[in-house]
């Protein structure tokens, strides 16, 4: 999921720097020629987009044809004509109707996902796919979704992990390749429906206890061993900044719970702003960076906030007892977290806490000591 999440965010992060913006607010959206485009008899629309487009919106329509790629987010996005290029949609509901043509690819993460028109190729995530009878896929198909339901056409190979495959009665020549798919059980497909081979992979929901307790060490030592980097880089090279952490949880709780909150929110809002502002995008990219790295680092700063407290307590005071203190808070805190229903609590506790450590202390240029 991180390494999915840092390749979206890479792609986003080069075509908005390399290539031109459009777009939407209103609920109505209504495009507007952002670059070279051919003018129609209307001054302020056009009839073909020269350029890649970036849409946000409530709901978004894309009724003019687009000589690029297009990246859209919304609730209910709808496409009613040509894209040469590719379609990335993070939506609700995605709509392909019949007047449609994607000449590349779908990249979509959507809950309902519905396709009447042709496209190239698709890889889509989400809990429903449909393919209307009127839909058609000139090459493969790539779906991770709950329930899959195929009318149309694909005019090669389908690759499906679904929880449920529906055809229609005496479904032929659905799929002209080969059908790929993985699932708990195997299904019943109906004979003509797939001209090519069709290959089942059962999926394993279940883990073993051994295979459980595997996954909890190495989760475990792989947080420990962040931690540890995490300390020693701050026991060695800031020890001043470890005192203002244990000072903003001791002296300051109330505070610094409430700038955590407002900076777990607003700081990505604040990095999305930058990002689409243009000229201060390289500002966003900087603050979302630091924002991520924060993040992932807050179980490790309440720890040492945690366990300097305890060692500001004893009387023989060294490196050596800050660092094994916080390691073992940090090995608590980890604990706790594993607990079911008040993990999750506690998580979200450690998140905005450590996250509230980070900037308070971070802008705190007071001197303290406990």
């Amino acid at each position: 999921m991180q390494k999915t999440f840092k390749i979206f965010i890479l792609c986003f992060i080069i075509f908005m720097l390399f290539s031109s913006i459009c777009f939407a607010t209103d609920n109505s959206l209504t495009l507007v020629d952002p670059g070279n485009s051919q003018e129609g008899n209307n001054q302020d629309s056009v009839t073909i987009f020269n350029t890649d487009l970036y849409l946000y919106n409530t709901d978004v329509t894309i009724d003019k044809p687009v000589n690029g790629n297009v990246f859209v987010y919304g609730n209910t996005v709808t496409i009613k004509e040509q894209i040469e290029g590719d379609l990335f949609v993070l939506a609700q509901n995605l709509v392909v109707e019949e007047t449609a043509s994607i000449s590349n690819n779908i990249f979509a993460y959507a809950n309902q996902i519905v396709v009447k028109g042709s496209v190239n190729d698709i890889y889509a995530f989400g809990q429903n796919f449909v393919l209307e009878s009127t839909g058609t896929i000139t090459r493969d198909v790539k779906l991770y979704c709950s329930q899959v339901t195929l009318k149309g056409n694909i005019q090669k190979d389908a690759y499906i992990a679904a929880g449920l495959i529906n055809f229609e009665e005496n479904a032929q020549n659905v799929i002209s390749g080969n059908l790929h798919y993985s699932a708990s059980n195997q299904m019943q497909i109906p004979e003509g429906a797939v001209s090519g081979e069709i290959k089942f992979t059962q999926i394993n929901n279940t883990l073993s206890t051994e295979q459980i307790i595997s996954s909890y060490i190495s989760s475990f030592v792989n947080m420990l061993f962040y931690s540890l980097v995490v300390v020693l880089l701050f026991t060695f090279f800031s020890t001043k900044w470890i005192s203002k952490t244990t000072y903003c949880l001791t002296k300051r709780p109330f505070i610094t719970a409430g700038i955590g909150i407002l900076s777990f929110v607003l700081v990505p809002v604040i990095a999305l702003v930058l990002l689409i502002s243009g000229f201060l995008s390289y500002v966003g990219i900087a603050l979302l960076a630091v924002y991520i790295l924060a993040i992932s680092i807050t179980i490790s700063i309440l720890g040492m906030a945690i366990g300097n407290y305890f060692v500001s307590k004893l009387k023989n005071k060294s490196k050596t007892k800050s660092i094994l203190l916080s390691l073992t808070s940090v090995t608590v805190l980890w604990i706790l977290q594993q607990i079911p229903v008040i993990g999750g609590y506690l998580s979200l506790f450690t998140y905005v806490v450590g996250f509230g450590i980070f900037v308070f202390a971070f802008f705190t240029k007071k001197e303290v000591s406990l």
